[in-house]
């Protein structure tokens, strides 16, 4: 008896388990670490580092530019932190990045950005992502250099080092998802 017949039809199976699987693909809501994307919506989330910033440091400098007196200015209970993000569109369709995004402590604060001005050209900016496209765009400052993510500046409490883990959350109210990323601090 010949089993090359049932080949055929073994094949077609795993396809079909393959595709419906989503082509190998799975949706990761939260990351417990830095570095693990999440899907929100239909595009990719990578915390590409976080990080208190330093405003006398010379580099730590360059990612606050833009900003306007009162953004720039921090009480002695406050602290720059800075989350570098990339957003990856692995679709042939132009889409738009989420529009929220929050850094929670353990008690339940949430803290929102701190948007620069113009000048400043890491600032993370959620602008429609084209075909296979991505934030930092390709091949621009923010993309080639070290940390390869565009920045989110946070103004937050001191006592919030206090209340870790921190988490980052990034929502799409059009796709009525939200993802989190427990942040390295």
């Amino acid at each position: 008896m010949s089993h090359a017949p049932r080949l055929p039809v073994l094949a077609v199976g795993l396809i079909a388990a393959w595709a419906l699987a989503g082509c190998g693909e799975h949706n990761t809501r939260h990351a417990s670490d830095e570095g693990t994307y999440i899907d929100v919506g239909a595009l990719k989330y990578q915390v590409q580092l976080s990080r208190q910033l330093n405003p006398t440091d010379a580099e730590d400098r360059s990612y606050l530019l833009g900003l306007t007196p009162p953004q720039a200015h921090l009480t002695s209970k406050q602290a720059w932190f800075s989350v570098w993000l990339r957003v990856e569109n692995h679709s042939c369709q132009t889409r738009h990045p989420a529009l929220i995004y929050r850094i929670k402590d353990t008690q339940g604060r949430a803290y929102t950005p701190v948007v620069p001005g113009p000048l400043n050209i890491f600032a993370y900016r959620p602008l429609p992502i084209p075909c296979h496209g991505q934030i930092p765009a390709q091949s621009t400052v923010p993309d080639e250099g070290p940390i390869q993510g565009a920045v989110l500046l946070f103004k937050v409490p001191v006592s919030a080092y206090d209340n870790r883990p921190l988490e980052f959350d990034v929502s799409d109210q059009v796709a009525g998802q939200t993802g989190t990323v427990e942040l390295d601090v």
